[in-house]
């Protein structure tokens, strides 16, 4: 097994946000007032400690446990308590309890914020609260896992204004319950580092000592993440060409599990000095999303074929060097069928980069600036100088909602163009060319699409 097996990003983009707080605080935090209104409550079934950590020696080489995973169904809004504030608010509060943890995390299958709305976790003691969390929080993937809080109970406080601006839905798929303190919030509070089970060696350098000096970048690259079923790893994150801060985290294969939209991420876990092992944990951002993998793990997944995407493989690194490095197939390390597009999508989502005529499509590049034009011919060129074994036509792909007459004639362009590319194209028994139904939303017009590329007996 590689030990550093697979890449990831971090986050996508839209998520860089997901676990930063939005400011405020939980009702009357500080005070010493307590809210008169109990709070509902789903309690769990106890968990026996001693049992589960006598179970740490089936922790997997390279990973930590902290705990383990606790599937539930939870509707925050419907099972919560409401009270009305004296600020033209409402809040509802609900208490989690799984008897036995010293730490609990959450993961929210659904979370959707109305405008305006806020959402904060802390402990029963009051002493530890994230948030507050709004819309802003929210994933692609309409899910989000949160940190860690200390204790065997949590209480989730969700309010929003009178009246509201929209509906919220919070769902809470699941907990970890936490049986091994690796922040040691016990004695440490919120000064604290992580303990996952082992100690560094005597041979190991603190990188806030001076041997760190000069390596901070590096330092601030490492960060450890913590899985809904308990586990965590550790990885790094990487830069790329464009050097445009994209988040990307490389990480070992056996820390992989296909969770990683629910993945809690901790960065900077170092002592304020050189002496000493504590420090604040506080630098959080969840989920990710797979950008890269090994093709053998492709492969295990059950993948028979892959895409190659023809527009953005001549930008970079260019078809005529891929050509020479042997194909595709030996480029990619990918033994079995590869299909590539013809670069039509592109003639939709760069509208603002491009011009389409008769004889093809005038692209400026998105990354320099620089023209290319993708003909019908070009673009089987191209596909053949990648060598894949299924190749596209060139099409004009319209952006709905749009016109009939629009879409009738990128249909009857994108047949014209299905003629000139099989023509390119050749006889090549080894490999096969499709065509593309072209039509929009247009049923009548998408058969005459069909019939036609039938009658030029294209796949």
């Amino acid at each position: 097994m590689r030990p550093l097996h697979s890449l990831f990003a971090l986050l996508a983009p839209a998520a860089l946000l997901a676990q930063v707080s939005h400011g405020g605080s939980p009702y009357g935090w500080g005070q010493d007032e307590a809210i008169a209104a109990p709070a509902a409550e789903v309690a769990l079934s106890p968990l026996d400690r001693a049992a589960l950590v006598g179970s740490d020696a089936l922790d997997v080489l390279g990973q930590f446990r902290y705990g383990v995973p606790r599937q539930l169904n939870v509707d925050v809004l419907a099972e919560g308590s409401w009270t009305d504030l004296p600020d033209d608010r409402r809040m509802c509060r609900l208490v989690l309890r799984s008897p036995g943890a010293v730490m609990l995390s959450l993961q929210f299958g659904v979370f959707d914020m109305a405008p305006e709305s806020r959402l904060f976790l802390y402990d029963e003691d009051r002493t530890h609260f994230l948030g507050g969390f709004t819309e802003a929080n929210e994933q692609p993937t309409g899910d989000l896992p949160t940190a860690v809080v200390p204790g065997d109970a949590l209480v989730i406080e969700y309010v929003e204004p009178v009246p509201a601006l929209g509906v919220s839905r919070l769902v809470v798929s699941g907990l970890t319950h936490g049986y091994r303190d690796i922040f040691a919030f016990g004695p440490q509070g919120a000064s604290r580092d992580y303990d996952p089970g082992y100690q560094s060696a005597a041979c190991h350098n603190n990188i806030i000592c001076p041997e760190g000096n000069g390596w901070e970048d590096q330092a601030s690259a490492v960060a450890m993440f913590l899985r809904p079923d308990g586990n965590g790893c550790t990885g790094a994150l990487l830069n790329n060409t464009a050097e445009d801060g994209t988040p990307y985290f490389h990480v070992a294969n056996h820390c992989y599990t296909a969770t990683e939209s629910q993945w809690v991420f901790y960065f900077n876990y170092e002592s304020p000095t050189c002496v000493g092992s504590t420090g604040p944990t506080t630098d959080v951002l969840t989920g990710g999303t797979v950008k890269a993998m090994y093709m053998d793990q492709v492969r295990e997944l059950g993948a028979d074929i892959i895409l190659g995407n023809t527009y953005h493989l001549m930008l970079r690194p260019g078809a005529e060097r891929v050509a020479r490095l042997g194909g595709l197939h030996e480029f990619a390390r990918w033994p079995w069928p590869i299909l590539t597009d013809s670069g039509g999508f592109q003639v939709m989502s760069l509208a603002q980069l491009r011009k389409v005529t008769e004889t093809g499509v005038t692209f400026r590049s998105h990354v320099d600036g620089a023209v290319y034009e993708m003909t019908p011919e070009r673009s089987i060129e191209i596909q053949q100088l990648l060598d894949s074994d299924i190749q596209m036509q060139l099409d004009e792909c319209v952006a709905l909602p749009a016109d009939e007459e629009t879409i009738k004639k990128a249909m009857e362009l994108s047949l014209r163009w299905a003629e000139r590319c099989k023509t390119a194209f050749g006889e090549r028994p080894e490999r096969a060319m499709f065509g593309i139904v072209q039509g929009g939303d247009n049923a009548a017009l998408r058969e005459q699409s069909a019939l036609a590329l039938k009658a030029l007996d294209l796949k």
